[in-house]
């Protein structure tokens, strides 16, 4: 009985120790799980933001490379643009110098011709005015020859007047006039 007593007793301590070895197994193995956890959760945390600074190094990295590229890429497109702007406006200066020296040289035929029809004209109304010089002395002369043989036949008109007042000399005139319509016609004194 004493036998089985403490047999039982160390069934019972055994049982108490594998319970309290149990327990603490599991105390342990929480405790445990929970720092293992933590440590997880830190190291997770740690690694995250190393990845993060990481990331965000390579991205201001890449920033930069980019920033550099992209101005480079700006200031090479500006050279271009630049040198194409000018290849382009100096061929538009020597073709616009070519159209204003060619219009130039239109002006310039154009206004020779101006001139030279210009000059025509000056000449021709040189000319116009000699000609009127020398019509306007000829028809004074005429008009003064004119107003000479009016003056005659205005004389001989006032004789021929005075010579048909007198009926004797009008009939010598007569006579004589017809004498010399025959004389003109062809007939002959004594013939016909």
């Amino acid at each position: 009985m004493i036998e089985s007593y403490l047999t039982r007793e160390y069934i019972s301590v055994f049982g108490l120790g594998l319970l309290a070895g149990a327990v603490i197994v599991i105390l342990i193995n929480l405790i445990i799980r929970g720092r293992v956890r933590d440590i997880a959760e830190e190291l997770l945390s740690e690694t995250e933001t190393r990845k993060l600074d990481e990331l965000n190094t390579i991205i201001g990295g890449i920033k930069e490379s980019f920033g550099a590229l992209s101005y480079n890429a700006l200031s090479r497109n500006t050279e271009e643009f630049l040198k194409l702007a000018g290849q382009s406006l100096s061929k538009q200066t020597e073709l616009g110098g070519k159209e204003l020296e060619n219009k130039k040289v239109l002006i310039d035929q154009t206004l020779a011709a101006i001139r030279e029809e210009l000059t025509k004209v000056q000449n021709q109304v040189a000319g116009f005015e000699k000609d009127r010089e020398q019509k306007y002395g000829e028809l004074t002369t005429q008009l003064k020859i004119t107003a000479e043989r009016t003056a005659e036949l205005q004389g001989t008109t006032n004789k021929l007047r005075e010579a048909l007042a007198s009926t004797k000399q009008r009939g010598q005139w007569g006579e004589r006039m017809a004498e010399d319509i025959l004389a003109f016609i062809g007939f002959k004194d004594g013939i016909n």
